[in-house]
């Protein structure tokens, strides 16, 4: 998994977010219907930006820099749909009760769900399929002696 494809999924799921800018505060949500508004933001954020952001996430490998990305990106959303700036200081907690997501799974445990699904998939697949031959791959040469990158198995 190449980290540029993280990044064009974490813009994807940005430009999708802010296209629906017009459709979101001017159609769907009128301003008297505070408590509505919350949860059908909440339920776009879910089904549109989310599925945008973790689409192929089941077979990355994911650096901790660019998984600080990905859950920079989801408190980004949840802030502009909370309509909460940065500059107002609102700590990443608070924005989350408000939004409605404290009990709710957070976007790396959804990624890790993946995964784990796919690691199932792919465990019960016949011996000679191609993606149960990759995975059970062990290369022949040895690595330079750089540290070593996780692999994915040492991410599931």
């Amino acid at each position: 998994m190449c980290v540029c494809s993280l990044r064009y999924s974490a813009c994807n799921a940005h430009a999708a977010y802010c296209d629906l800018w017009p459709v979101r505060f001017y159609y769907i949500f009128p301003h008297y219907l505070i408590n509505e508004t919350k949860n059908r933001k909440l339920y776009i954020y879910q089904t549109i930006i989310q599925s945008i952001l973790i689409y192929g996430a089941e077979v990355w490998q994911i650096p901790t820099r660019e998984m600080n990305k990905i859950l920079s990106t989801e408190m980004d959303m949840l802030r502009r749909s909370a309509r909460k700036s940065r500059m107002e200081r609102i700590k990443n907690e608070h924005i989350t009760e408000i939004m409605g997501v404290k009990e709710k799974p957070d976007i790396m445990d959804l990624i890790e769900r993946k995964r784990l699904q796919w690691y199932g998939h792919v465990k019960r697949m016949q011996e000679e399929r191609l993606p149960k031959l990759i995975m059970e791959w062990i290369p022949g040469k040895r690595r330079k002696r750089v540290s070593p990158r996780k692999t994915w198995m040492e991410g599931v």
